[in-house]
């Protein structure tokens, strides 16, 4: 019996240890990552393509006139880079070459604010049937050039600030009162229009756009400078299509979500935040049981990517020296880097810790305190910890994107990041602002400096859904169908970044958002970083052939990939709607539709209505 028992004992003791040492086994890094692998998910291009040519000839001309004054090169490279992004076809032409132009399917883009020199042939141009676009309020103008804009008087000039909609654009632009318009300040002078002339958007009760039908052809007139900056391109590239019978611009449909800081270390500081039961919460209790599951609920709801941005410490320190970095991201480190993956979403480098990769010699705003880096060595060196740190965490995974500390980087810091992590081929940072004091603000598309990286700028950023985040999501959608936002997990304790609401109050905000993009923009999709930058690129390489004619519209996609989309835009008839065969088509407003071809070639029939 004794011996029974002995052996039972024996049984129990060496069952427990074989239990104990799973649990440790599992728990160990190299373990658990053999056990609950962190893979990448399948964020493959394809494409859709088609060598048919067009049976109809039916084909919109814009013909940008150079400016005879070169201080106008901002507004220039504005509008180009807007029909470029939205594969809006246009050609570059002399003031002497105006007269030449057959205006069948034609419109002018005038950039030159004084046209004495040129202006009859303008004028002629409309009158035979063209259109034009004066795309900045006229220095001087003429009764005949006043006739043709649709003005009966021209008053003074004046700063006016706010944006109106007088009539509807292009889905989602919000307007802007004068207490929160600081983006949207103008200079217009004080216009009256004729009977044929419509205001399409005005600030201050000032038309600051304004469309004319004359009795040969149209034109629309912008009572200001607004079109030199990039937050004007969606309501420019949008408003031209309204001269021409069909008017299609491409969409990319591209929707990333990227939470900067994160993961990162956690302090057990206490926060303002209380649980539950009124305690106040440490901030990684906030964080597991606060924040991160409404951005789980909404990932879901929403479909949502993360793209999270990896920082090792908040250590100061720039020497490069080695930081004990792992034993604070061990568990969270993991926890949340599974999680993300969990929900198809990735991690993104933001570095070593929060000092921007700049040396003493590059510019920066003082006031943010920062320390410089000595030099590349030492920028490195912090990075190969973070790759070391990566390793450990998710082996399988990739760094391929790099978000730079408060937006601010240098030459010298994108070489450091590429020479430790050369798979990184994306920079993401800002689409607007100024770039000064190595502010890292870029277009989309290639760097200027290394042909290896790709610049894919953030348009909006923040919880709070306001008008200044619904006119940037809005124009940037209205332009080629992009949006890139970013969010920290802690801003609800920054009294800027959260406008002293509560998380509450920050997760409804942010919810609203997030549903007016997916109501208001169905054809973009949420991925990854990663994946956005491969369907970009493709997007750029790509092309969409258009033809009509007053029955018809002819697509022909040369290398398009598949999410890709069209809006089409119908001075008369109708598009039938829904999902079809060979395409889906929506209804955005009034003869505007988006239309998701299901093949590369597509007929789509006008009908009458």
């Amino acid at each position: 019996m004794k011996r029974v028992k002995l052996i039972m004992t024996l049984g129990i003791v060496a069952l427990t240890a074989l239990v104990v040492g799973a649990i440790l086994m599992v728990r160990s890094d190299a373990l658990h990552l053999r056990v609950f692998p962190v893979t990448a998910a399948d964020e493959t291009v394809a494409t859709r393509h088609t060598d048919q040519t067009p049976t109809l000839n039916g084909q919109n001309r814009l013909l940008y006139v150079q400016p005879l004054a070169p201080a106008d090169a901002a507004l220039q490279q504005s509008t180009k880079q807007g029909l470029s992004y939205a594969k809006v076809g246009y050609d570059d032409i002399q003031a002497a070459e105006i007269a030449g132009q057959k205006p069948d399917h034609a419109t002018l883009l005038i950039a030159d604010p004084d046209i004495v020199t040129y202006e009859d042939a303008v004028i002629d141009f409309v009158e035979a049937g063209g259109s034009a676009v004066f795309m900045q309020r006229l220095e001087e103008i003429s009764p005949r050039l006043q006739q043709l804009l649709g003005l009966t008087a021209v008053g003074g000039v004046r700063r006016v600030t706010g944006i109106k909609f007088d009539e509807p654009i292009y889905p989602g632009y919000p307007n802007a009162s004068v207490e929160d318009s600081s983006a949207f300040a103008h200079r217009a002078a004080d216009v009256k229009l004729a009977a044929s002339a419509t205001t399409l958007i005005s600030a201050s009760s000032r038309p600051i756009l304004v469309e004319n039908q004359t009795a040969g052809g149209q034109v629309q007139y912008w009572n200001t400078g607004f079109l030199n900056d990039r937050l004007a391109r969606g309501l420019f590239v949008q408003s031209v299509g309204r001269l021409f019978p069909v008017a299609v611009t491409s969409q990319a449909g591209i929707q990333v979500m990227h939470i900067d800081d994160f993961p990162a270390p956690v302090p057990d500081t206490t926060t303002t935040v209380a649980d539950a039961s009124g305690k106040a919460m440490t901030v990684a209790d906030f964080y597991a049981h606060r924040w991160w599951p409404d951005m789980l609920r909404l990932g879901r709801k929403y479909d949502l990517k993360y793209t999270g941005a990896l920082i090792g410490t908040y250590d100061n320190d720039v020497s490069g020296s080695d930081a004990e970095m792992y034993g604070a991201m061990r568990r969270t480190g993991q926890k949340y880097v599974r999680e993300l993956n969990k929900v198809g979403g990735e991690v993104s480098l933001h570095g070593f810790n929060h000092q921007p990769l700049l040396l003493a010699k590059d510019p920066v705003d003082q006031k943010l305190n920062y320390t410089p880096w000595p030099d590349q060595a030492s920028m490195a060196a912090g990075l190969d910890q973070v790759a070391e740190l990566m390793a450990t965490l998710a082996p399988a995974r990739a760094i391929t994107t790099y978000v730079p500390p408060s937006n601010l980087t240098s030459k010298t810091g994108l070489a450091a990041v590429r020479q430790v992590f050369p798979k990184v081929d994306t920079v993401a940072a800002l689409y607007y602002g100024d770039a000064v004091q190595s502010r890292y603000v870029t277009e989309f598309g290639e760097n200027q400096d290394d042909p290896q990286l790709f610049d894919f700028p953030r348009n909006v950023s923040g919880y709070a859904f306001t008008t200044n985040n619904r006119y940037e999501i809005a124009d940037v959608a209205a332009t080629f169908g992009v949006m890139a936002h970013f969010i920290h997990p802690d801003d609800v304790f920054d009294l800027a970044r959260s406008n002293n609401a509560n998380w509450e109050e920050l997760a409804e905000s942010f919810d609203q958002q997030l549903d007016f993009v997916k109501k208001t923009y169905p054809m973009i999709t949420p991925m990854t970083q990663n994946h956005a930058t491969a369907v970009l690129k493709q997007y750029f390489a790509g092309a969409v052939d258009v033809r009509y004619s007053d029955t018809q519209i002819e697509l022909y996609a040369r290398h398009m990939p598949d999410n890709a989309s069209v809006t089409v835009r119908l001075k008369d008839g109708k598009l039938a709607t829904g999902s079809f065969q060979d395409r889906t088509v929506r209804e955005l407003g009034a003869r505007l539709y988006s239309v998701t071809p299901k093949r590369a070639a597509l007929t789509l029939a006008i009908e009458k209505g």
